[in-house]
């Protein structure tokens, strides 16, 4: 359950350990094994109550979370414009990012560069000559590369332009998972 602190509690480093992962609750940062192990006259003594905390929490790592404000007497995450568009753009990029991902996965950037190469010779090729039957499945499963990569960067523009408007969905959106990413 999440904490708040009370605006009387102050920052104690016993609270922290080295490697211990911090919590915060407020302006006070614990442990969490800390935290766990308090009962509730525990929390009290330390100036901590235990509050139900609505909306979407904030994401690390974005220049623009949201405010712990107070919603009909609940603590709320509110984000504000910029904050889901900084949700936005960290979304945008993890999309991306899983597309070139699942590119190189199949087409590292020397098959790539390989497959470039050989396309030129085989222009170059039917210049002079038709192509050969193997050159000519080669040829194919070049294009098929192509074709497929393209697909890829395609649904990678859907997901993005289908991304939700709203914090809440922005923060559960996982890129890999996305619905519309090619076999």
């Amino acid at each position: 359950m999440p904490y708040a602190a009370k605006p009387a509690a102050q920052p104690d480093a016993a609270w922290v350990h080295p490697n211990d992962q911090t919590v915060s609750i407020g302006r006070v940062a614990c442990s969490q094994a800390w935290l766990a192990g308090l009962t509730d006259d525990g929390t009290a003594e330390q100036g901590l109550v235990r509050a139900e905390i609505a909306g979407s929490p904030p994401v690390p790592g974005l220049g623009h979370p949201p405010e712990l404000e107070d919603v009909d007497g609940v603590p709320t995450w509110v984000w504000s414009d910029a904050g889901i568009e900084s949700v936005r753009a960290c979304r945008i990029a993890e999309v991306k990012a899983e597309a070139g991902q699942r590119i190189l996965a199949l087409y590292p950037t020397w098959k790539q560069a390989n497959m470039n190469m050989r396309a030129t010779e085989l222009v170059d090729i039917r210049l002079d000559r038709e192509l050969t039957a193997e050159e000519t499945a080669e040829r194919e499963a070049m294009l098929s590369a192509a074709a497929w990569i393209k697909e890829v960067r395609a649904a990678s523009d859907a997901i993005e332009a289908a991304l939700p408007d709203d914090a809440e969905g922005l923060c559960a959106f996982i890129a890999a998972a996305a619905d519309g990413w090619p076999a």
